[in-house]
């Protein structure tokens, strides 16, 4: 059965956030994923409009496009590993597949920005 909602545990004093225990969440505390999501929004902006406009280089642009999938898939990939390990399919482990594949058909952009979007919704 695929679980198309994203059910959020109370860990925090706001009840919003997810408590994933990891080095990332706790340095950057309850809005760990906020962050991210921002950094993910802004390597995607740089890494997409920089070679557009001649401002970066082609290579330079494609390693934000990188880190906008890092700071866009970091939770989703965690989250989708702990349901499947628990044996749930989650919509957070289709669109890792999709981003993937607009990786493996060049279309980074379109890639982080899918994963851009899904941490925006998560929130």
């Amino acid at each position: 059965m695929i679980e198309t909602t994203h059910k959020v545990k109370d860990h925090g004093s706001d009840g919003n956030d997810h408590n994933h225990g990891d080095i990332v969440t706790r340095i950057l505390g309850s809005r760990a994923e906020v962050i991210f999501a921002v950094l993910a929004g802004v390597c995607l902006l740089i890494g997409w409009l920089g070679p557009k406009l001649n401002l970066l280089s082609t290579s330079i642009g494609f390693v934000f496009l990188v880190a906008a999938y890092v700071f866009g898939g970091y939770f989703a990939l965690r989250e989708a590993v702990e349901k499947l390990l628990k044996g749930k399919f989650q919509i957070d482990f289709l669109m890792l597949v999709a981003a993937a594949g607009a990786a493996f058909l060049g279309e980074w952009a379109e890639g982080a920005f899918l994963l851009f979007l899904l941490r925006l919704a998560m929130r």
